[in-house]
């Protein structure tokens, strides 16, 4: 399967949505962002539409050379 949904720095497919609390979403107007759990960056959906696709094992979790 290809998915362009990894981290941009490490090519991690391992990431979480970062919790935003009301104040956060709806006041301030803080963006979605994600952390990696392999390299704990942080990034957004911008940074995950400029990704370009790679081939994804959904078995192994890993990506296919």
């Amino acid at each position: 399967m290809k998915s362009n949904h990894y981290c941009p720095k490490c090519k991690s497919f391992s990431y979480v949505r970062i919790h935003r609390g009301l104040f956060q979403k709806y006041i301030l107007g803080v963006r979605q962002r994600y952390q990696c759990n392999d390299c704990n960056s942080t990034f957004t959906n911008k940074d995950i539409g400029n990704n370009t696709s790679l081939d994804f094992d959904d078995e192994k979790n890993s990506i296919v050379n």
